[in-house]
């Protein structure tokens, strides 16, 4: 394949959503390869392992994605319940799903219950928005049979029936 240029942004965040480090790093990676492109010592972070996470981002001209990264084994995280804010919008037969929350949210699951939808991302992290500049917006559409019977789904009905699940609701710490 081809060499992909771009920028890292790596952000070190304690679970309450508080960015305690950052570092940005801009690379040109060869293909089929991995390539250490930051390193720091356990001994050199200075900020409770269990109770910090990493965040990824990557952004190239044809690719953005992200991850995060718990220091420690995620049994032992303090990870709090965090509260999310939902608000729908429709665009022909679109549904908007945006998503903010006070604090990160590790894997974030919607589901529609009995209504039969796709949604554009599903399974992943939420950060607060002062964290990250913007809002979380998810597209939800409704599969092709669906939407003859979909008439009278409105946003507020579907908000209704949209349960928001997260690793946070029923996490007990071991640690």
């Amino acid at each position: 394949d081809k060499e992909l240029s771009g920028k890292f942004k790596l952000e070190f965040i304690d679970f309450n959503g508080s960015l305690l480090f950052e570092n940005e790093v801009q690379a040109v990676l060869p293909p089929d390869t991995s390539t250490l492109l930051w390193k720091k010592t356990n001994s050199a972070i200075t900020f409770p392992l269990d109770n910090t996470f990493v965040y990824v981002h990557f952004k190239s001209k044809t690719i953005e994605t992200d991850n995060d990264i718990f220091l420690t084994l995620p049994k032992t995280c303090r990870i709090q319940k965090p509260k999310i804010n939902i608000n729908i919008s429709k665009e022909d037969k679109l549904f908007k799903i945006t998503l903010d929350t006070d604090k990160p949210a590790f894997f974030v699951s919607l589901d529609p219950g009995e209504i039969n939808g796709t949604f554009s991302d599903n399974c992943f992290t939420l950060l607060p928005e002062k964290l990250t500049g913007q809002k979380k917006i998810i597209d939800f559409s409704l599969r092709e049979h669906e939407l003859k019977n979909s008439k009278g789904l409105t946003k507020t009905s579907l908000l209704k029936r949209l349960k928001v699940f997260t690793i946070g609701d029923n996490y007990i710490s071991v640690g």
